[in-house]
């Protein structure tokens, strides 16, 4: 609104300040001895700057002043010489102002079109610069995977080996370290569902600490209710897991589809919840339930190997 305001204004001082000459020093006889005519001037600015619209408004306050002004015929005119003189003009007008208004309609069309694809490419750029940061940070991660990769590898094989050791510490230790290196993470509890109850029977490294058993009722009812793995990148899984870790891996009976038992990850910084370690997680959980008589004894610390009361949530 303000736009087209501001062209009928700048129309305006124009046609005033041509009239304002043309009636106090010309005698209003509208530039009629001026060639070319100064009429031309709103017309011709009016096309270039803002298209054929603006210029064919000029053109046709132009030839309401020209038609009504005064003028002085010669005696031998008649009334067709008359129309002719009156009118050759404001066609002359009305002809450049398609033409210069159109070329102009034309040149601001493809301003506005490049400037929007330039807006187009800013944004596109944004995007690349971003998903090139992601790769980035990704291929680092992938760079330090493959470097200790062999050294996962290995520390795999020694602990899959401690399965075969008889001796429930020693098998339990080996299952230990196994699950901290699929979780990437020595920071776990696992858990024995006894009822309503949870009784921790293996940790990580990370020392254990005993909680009452009526804390437990507030969470462990809802995450055993279905057997199903949460983690804090869901809605609920946020809610449930505040102050307790970012995933709960469920371990089911296959049979009955009761859960049997739960590990608790309490926190794994390079952990990202996508479908592969949502898969890994799954069969984590069934791997664990092939081995869930190594877990008959009281709860066991990964980092000392010895017998303590568990974390409970």
């Amino acid at each position: 609104m303000m736009t087209v305001l501001r062209k009928v204004l700048e129309m305006a001082l124009l046609f005033a300040g041509l009239l304002a000459v043309d009636h106090y020093h010309l005698a209003g006889i509208t530039f009629v001895e001026l060639e070319p005519n100064p009429y031309w001037i709103p017309v011709v600015a009016m096309s270039l700057a803002y298209g054929s619209g603006m210029g064919l408004a000029a053109t046709a306050i132009a030839t309401v002043i020209w038609v009504f002004s005064t003028h002085h015929w010669p005696a031998h005119y008649d009334h067709l010489a008359i129309q002719l003189r009156l009118s050759i003009l404001p066609l002359m007008w009305s002809v450049c102002a398609l033409i210069i208004g159109e070329v102009t309609s034309s040149r601001q069309g493809r301003l506005k079109g490049l400037q929007q694809r330039c807006t187009e490419l800013a944004r596109d750029t944004d995007k690349i610069a971003k998903a090139l940061t992601s790769l980035s940070k990704i291929n680092r991660e992938l760079q330090v995977r493959i470097a200790t990769s062999h050294y996962v590898a290995g520390e795999a094989l020694v602990a899959a080996s401690g399965l075969l050791v008889p001796g429930q510490p020693d098998q339990r230790l080996a299952l230990a370290k196994l699950i901290s290196l699929a979780i990437e993470s020595d920071d776990f509890t696992y858990y024995r569902v006894e009822g309503t109850r949870l009784v921790p029977l293996l940790s990580g490294t990370s020392p254990l600490d005993s909680r009452s058993d009526a804390s437990q009722v507030r969470w462990a009812d809802a995450i055993l209710a279905k057997p199903e793995i949460v983690h804090v990148e869901q809605q609920h899984g946020r809610t449930l897991l505040k102050g307790l870790g970012v995933a709960a891996v469920p371990v089911a009976d296959p049979g009955t589809g009761s859960v049997v038992a739960l590990l608790i990850i309490h926190s794994a910084p390079r952990m990202r919840f996508n479908p592969a370690k949502m898969t890994e997680l799954r069969h984590l959980g069934q791997a664990l339930l092939d081995y869930a008589e190594v877990f008959a004894k009281p709860a066991l610390r990964l980092a000392e190997g010895e017998s303590s009361e568990g974390r409970v949530a």
